[in-house]
């Protein structure tokens, strides 16, 4: 209230000084009791508004019940439509949650199974060429697909490492040292 009291103040010098001025550069004399008249007709013209304004930082999906019951002393019901609508985000979430994780699930047994099933069918098909009598097709194919197998386990126990960008040290070329050799 105080500082309401102190602008309306100030607001009222700042009036009374500008019609001074102005008065007295028209050169008009106008008695005191009307000038202040005047002035508290401008100031009362003059209207002023001052924001206020608050940010409340909450985290999840729900503001603290204070600011529901705000909320619903504004507009009746939001604060249920609110309640809600965190309802139905979270239900959402986890549908996608569970869809990413059957996905996962099938992305790494689905691997696992086609690749015993192209490596059964790789070895009939070697069994194949055995029976008419292409031992080193079938030697081949066999060979390929124990090769396959055998670097799947491997990488599987021991996860595939990415191979290493080239250092800069890697590609400058060796220093000599300062002996000669005969």
């Amino acid at each position: 209230m105080e500082e309401r009291d102190g602008l309306k103040a100030t607001i009222d010098g700042a009036v009374k000084r500008s019609l001074d001025q102005a008065l007295r550069a028209a050169g008009v004399s106008v008695p005191a009791v009307k000038e202040q008249a005047v002035a508290d007709r401008i100031t009362r013209a003059v209207t002023i508004e001052v924001a206020h304004t608050t940010q409340a930082i909450y985290e999840g999906p729900m503001p603290p019940p204070a600011m529901l019951k705000a909320f619903d002393a504004v507009v009746p019901g939001l604060a249920k439509q609110i309640a809600d609508m965190a309802v139905d985000e979270q239900k959402h979430r986890h549908i996608w949650e569970r869809r990413a994780l059957w996905n996962n699930i099938f992305a790494e047994s689905g691997g696992l199974f086609l690749g015993s099933l192209i490596a059964v069918v790789c070895a009939v098909f070697a069994g194949a060429l055995a029976w008419n009598g292409n031992n080193i097709g079938a030697g081949i194919m066999l060979s390929v697909v124990a090769v396959s197998i055998v670097k799947t386990i491997v990488n599987g126990r021991h996860g595939s490492a990415p191979a290493r960008p080239a250092t800069q040290e890697s590609r400058a070329p060796a220093k000599k040292s300062g002996r000669r050799t005969r």
